[in-house]
């Protein structure tokens, strides 16, 4: 079992082809209490101790890998003895309600995202701006509408956070992440 935290640009995953795989995405600002989001940041993975053949040690109990048919309910048991959290300041920051003083927002979101607002903000304009691409969007509307200053600015971007240039992302050269969404959370 690997934990993996949130990534500020683009890497490679090796997904063995003859292995069997199963991720499972946490909304943004869920964090684990028992490791500090940014020591998992940008693909610090922390590895849980295997405690058998199916099964991995997390808070000193042996939990059973997940499967697809039961992994909401491995995320609800992980909630109900609060080995997952939610910072809700992430999501009032996000809607752009300031519900604390903006250095209070600035810290807990931090701590609970292990990236800054700003950071965030690009991410989600890169998704978008991925998203207009994928469709058809011609560059320079693409760049004006996901708000880059020119289509410089959106190649150097997208290049750090998507791991592709805008051509590539418009022909489809490559495969983006199973993870990856261009949704606007």
């Amino acid at each position: 079992m690997t934990v993996r935290g949130p990534e500020t640009r683009a890497s490679e995953a090796d997904c063995p082809a003859d292995g069997e795989w199963l991720g499972i995405r946490f909304k943004f600002g869920t964090f684990m209490p028992q490791i500090p989001v940014a020591s998992v940041l940008d693909r610090n993975d922390v590895d849980l101790p295997h405690a058998a053949p199916n099964a991995f040690w997390l808070d000193g109990r042996a939990w059973e890998y997940p499967s697809w048919e039961n992994a909401e309910v491995f995320v609800q048991q992980l909630a109900r003895r609060g080995l997952i959290g939610r910072e809700p300041v992430v999501d009032a920051a996000i809607d752009g309600r300031e519900e604390l003083s903006t250095r209070s927002t600035q810290r807990r979101f931090l701590a609970a995202t292990g990236i800054t607002r700003g950071a965030h903000r690009q991410i989600v304009r890169a998704r978008h701006v991925t998203q207009l691409l994928q469709s058809g969007a011609a560059f320079a509307d693409a760049a004006h509408d996901a708000g880059y200053f020119d289509q410089a600015h959106l190649t150097r971007s997208v290049k750090w956070l998507i791991g592709q240039t805008p051509g590539q992302i418009a022909r489809g050269a490559t495969q983006l992440s199973f993870l990856y969404k261009t949704d606007a959370s």
